[in-house]
């Protein structure tokens, strides 16, 4: 299995994702520590076309490949 297909069947470990204002950043990610909770920044949202890149694998979702499975 390619690690794209890995990646889009899978979700490869990445759990449970929160979507917020950049600004709120570093606060989510301190009460996260308090709360024993492992939290990091994995990404931002740009403007552009509809897709999710993992630039380290070279892989980029379009947006067709993005629906809910």
């Amino acid at each position: 299995m390619s690690d794209q297909e890995m990646y889009g069947t899978f979700n490869m470990g990445a759990g449970f994702a929160v979507m917020l204002p950049v600004g709120d950043a570093d606060q989510v990610l301190q009460t996260a520590k308090k709360l024993n909770l492992q939290a990091w920044t994995a990404g931002k949202v740009e403007a552009g076309p509809k897709q999710v890149v993992i630039k380290p694998k070279n892989i980029t979702f379009a947006a067709d490949a993005l629906e809910v499975r």
